[in-house]
């Protein structure tokens, strides 16, 4: 096979990851003329805040802050962010970075979360807050009711995850037993003006369960929690202390987050850095000017099966969603790849890549070329195949297992080349019918 790095869907590939690098579109976001700053359709006159703050958490605040801190070097300010060991940004001066583990967090994460509350209680009317959140943060930014221990928190977690619970369904239930998620956060930087910036962990730009939604009003309820615990059958089982938390909520006792209309939003700004529409478009922009008729399948998880039997749909009809492709065709998806009743991370990529490649018997004479990558690790990981490789896999696949999958694709040169990713948004698919 040809070197990866030349090849079309790379290419595509490589377009969509660098339009949703966290540095890069947050500072995109941001622009300065003097004393005033543009967001967006918004205009800051910096003239009128007395300090700058910088507070926030997830696997990319190091980036955005950097950005942030950069952009506004010449004016007070300073900050906190939690951050993952490993993921610490070097350059930063006036901004201190708070480590601890992930994607599991530890009472570091508690830690600096107090730490950040306690600095934003130094925050008024006359300052600038500017909140930065990415993957991790719901993980990160971490301040279990009181009475709560982490562990137990943790532990009901991994007791959804188990039984098959959404992304949706967790965040719900993390989100009321927290004095932080849900929109509670807005109400520690009450006056303040808060820009607060989100590079979502979710796809269809879901801002209240993005990163459990800290800074935008929360429309579930502690009934809804009951309900998803008792629909996965938890309920009875839960530790006294999350039990009694919720029970006192149900009855008002607790203190609920802000809901829709209440002041504490009112001088906050929640702004999607980048996301992985943003990438999606940037890919379609590469494939046209590689001369692909692009098309974008979905941009919502991609469990396995179902991604293989649409891909090999299209393939057969050259039809996507009942209207017809034109030739040379980019068939793009974005989303987290899973096999059902399994979210883990390692191998899926090269997973879907074995199991398509397959099914690809009856395609042998069509010229195809197939990229699944992910841009939640820290360097990328992804694997090319196509209509040379195809033969190999039929004649090795079904012996192949996970563990093995690596050097099986390194050896016949179908891995990415290895780079650092400063995003994390997901999955993202490439086909090509040449």
């Amino acid at each position: 096979m040809e070197r990866i790095e030349i090849k079309d869907s790379y290419k595509i590939f490589k377009a969509a990851v660098e339009a949703m690098d966290a540095y890069n579109a947050t500072k995109l976001k941001l622009r300065r003329s003097g004393n005033i700053l543009r967001i967006e359709s918004q205009e800051l006159d910096l003239r009128n805040y007395d300090t700058i703050y910088v507070v926030g958490a997830g696997r990319l605040a190091g980036q955005m802050a950097k950005a942030v801190e950069n952009m506004l070097a010449d004016r007070n300010l300073s900050g906190k962010i939690i951050v993952p060991a490993d993921e610490t940004e070097p350059s930063l001066s006036r901004i201190t970075q708070i480590e601890s583990s992930f994607p599991v967090q530890d009472e570091n994460a508690v830690l600096g979360t107090r730490k950040i509350l306690n600095f934003l209680e130094k925050s008024g009317q006359n300052d600038l807050i500017f909140a930065l959140f990415s993957e991790g943060a719901s993980e990160l930014l971490s301040a279990p009711a009181q009475g709560i221990f982490l562990t137990e928190k943790i532990a009901l977690t991994k007791e959804l995850a188990k039984a098959g619970a959404t992304e949706k369904e967790i965040n719900i239930v993390r989100k009321h037993l927290s004095v932080v998620k849900g929109g509670r956060f807005a109400a520690y930087a009450y006056p303040s003006k808060v820009i607060s910036m989100i590079i979502p962990d979710v796809p269809n730009e879901d801002l209240e369960m993005a990163v459990c939604g800290p800074t935008t009003a929360d429309t579930t309820t502690y009934y809804d929690c009951i309900q998803i615990l008792k629909k996965y059958l938890l309920y009875d089982d839960l530790s006294p202390s999350i039990k009694n938390h919720i029970l006192k909520g149900m009855k008002g006792e607790n203190f609920d987050a802000p809901k829709k209309g209440d002041r504490v939003y009112h001088n906050i700004r929640n702004i999607i850095v980048t996301d992985l529409k943003t990438g999606l478009e940037k890919a379609q922009e590469e494939a046209e000017y590689l001369e692909y008729r692009p098309y974008v399948l979905t941009e919502s998880d991609l469990e396995i099966r179902k991604t293989i039997k649409n891909l090999l749909e299209i393939i057969r009809t050259k039809e996507i969603k009942k209207l017809p492709i034109s030739k040379p065709a980019c068939i793009l998806a974005g989303g987290k790849i899973f096999k059902n009743g399994s979210r883990r991370r390692d191998t899926k990529n090269l997973e879907l890549a074995l199991k398509l490649s397959l099914e690809f018997s009856d395609y042998i004479g069509q010229n195809l070329e197939f990229l699944s990558a992910s841009t939640e690790c820290r360097e990328n990981q992804g694997v090319i195949i196509d209509q040379l490789m195809f033969p190999k896999i039929l004649k090795k696949g079904n012996v192949l297992r996970s563990d093995s999958l690596v050097q099986f694709f390194q050896e016949n040169g179908c891995l990415l080349p290895s780079f650092r990713v400063r995003t994390n948004i997901n999955d993202l698919i490439v086909l090509l019918i040449k």
